[in-house]
């Protein structure tokens, strides 16, 4: 690399990272990004203009990933000490913020290396509440509970180990949306159960605190991203809710040791649930089906019939009726190939997509009948965006 660059007659420091973009534009324009010994800032050259600054807390024009593997820039790179280097690259909307604050103050690079998860959590908020530099080095400079009360999230020791003991591959806005969803439940220090969190299990946990020391958990490796346990404790949770039974049903679950005493579970509800009272149940009160029925694909228009088709099917459908009234999911009686009944997923600006197709006891249909359905579903599209 030459001892120094001109850049818009501005003398760049000899170890700058300089990256040229005239190829790309088409007219002279470089980003030139200090070393980690100067403390990394970054500086927009762009011909006729003025030179635009780093504001505090945006990112790089260039993402540091772009950085990492060009050979070019290996000697800047390499620059920057090996036990955050790699690490940086896993917060790949704020690397760059996160670089700026490690290499310039001594406290964010302690963060860093003990709880790097905390110390992005701070600039996600500096960031959507734009606080300025002070604030951020004065929080730096306290304890961490300081920095989760400052965030508005609980200040405890329980949350700092809960923060510390996440270990996804990536961190951006879905993680960080999911971790404060995590940290509003009343039971979030439960997570401190497990030394190690991947983004799916905390997801899990999120949509079921009820595994929370659950003995179903210990399966969570071998149980093919647990979609099927999944399955069942959604309707557990719903017929519980019908039932007025939730603590109970709770209690039942986390005593569950595998997916097969929680399927007896829910074929027990199910049935107390069918068992319950018909009489009184609304005709008519569902909204319009998203897809016209057929003389063998029929819409469940009312609360009775959706009963009624539970208690004839042996499932329990009849937990749907919120779902339904909620236009959030829509059912239909199938006669043919098979009598079945269809469960379908709705979604504002999306096709509605099949949810479950199931027969009597929630076997599955045959590859006929769901080819049927899956027709009907494709049709139906494509003559709604005909007309």
């Amino acid at each position: 690399m030459p001892a120094l660059q001109i850049v818009n007659n501005e003398p760049m420091p000899h170890d700058s990272l300089i990256l040229n973009f005239q190829v790309l534009f088409g007219y002279p324009s470089y980003l030139t990004i200090n070393s980690w010994e100067q403390g990394i800032d970054w500086t927009l050259y762009v011909e006729g203009e003025e030179p635009e600054v780093r504001s505090y807390l945006t990112e790089s024009a260039v993402p540091l990933s772009f950085i990492a593997v060009r050979k070019e820039c290996n000697e800047w790179y390499n620059a920057i000490p090996n036990d955050i280097r790699d690490e940086l690259l896993r917060y790949p909307e704020m690397s760059f913020t996160l670089l700026y604050h490690v290499s310039r103050y001594s406290a964010a690079y302690e963060l860093f290396i003990s709880n790097p998860n905390l110390l992005w959590i701070l600039l996600q908020f500096a960031r959507s509440e734009k606080w300025d530099e002070a604030k951020v080095v004065e929080l730096l400079n306290g304890k961490q509970v300081n920095i989760l009360h400052a965030c508005s999230l609980p200040n405890t020791r329980a949350a700092v180990k809960f923060i510390k003991n996440l270990s996804f591959d990536e961190y951006s806005t879905d993680q960080f949306k999911r971790i404060i969803e995590a940290l509003d439940l009343p039971c979030y220090a439960k997570f401190n159960h497990n030394k190690s969190l991947d983004f799916s299990l905390l997801s899990l946990l999120v949509r079921f605190p009820v595994l929370l020391g659950s003995s179903l958990l210990n399966q969570y490796e071998s149980l093919n991203g647990f979609y099927k346990t999944e399955c069942l404790l959604r309707d557990i949770g719903r017929i519980a809710e019908m039932l007025n039974q939730v603590e109970t049903v709770n209690i039942s679950v986390r005593r569950s040791k595998n997916t097969n005493e929680l399927r007896v579970l829910h074929d027990r509800l199910a049935y107390k649930l069918n068992q319950e009272i018909i009489e009184g149940l609304a005709e008519r009160n569902f909204p319009e089906p998203p897809i016209l029925g057929t003389d063998s694909i029929i819409p469940i228009t009312g609360a009775r019939e959706l009963a009624l088709e539970g208690k004839a099917q042996h499932h329990c459908v009849r937990s749907y009726e919120d779902p339904i009234l909620n236009n959030e999911y829509y059912v239909y009686r199938v006669l043919t190939p098979e009598r079945a009944t269809l469960g379908l997923n709705l979604h504002e600006a999306l096709p509605p997509s099949i949810d479950q197709i199931l027969l009597s006891c929630n076997k599955p249909v045959s590859k006929e009948t769901r080819n049927v359905i899956e027709a009907w579903i494709t049709n139906a599209y494509m003559e709604n965006v005909r007309s």
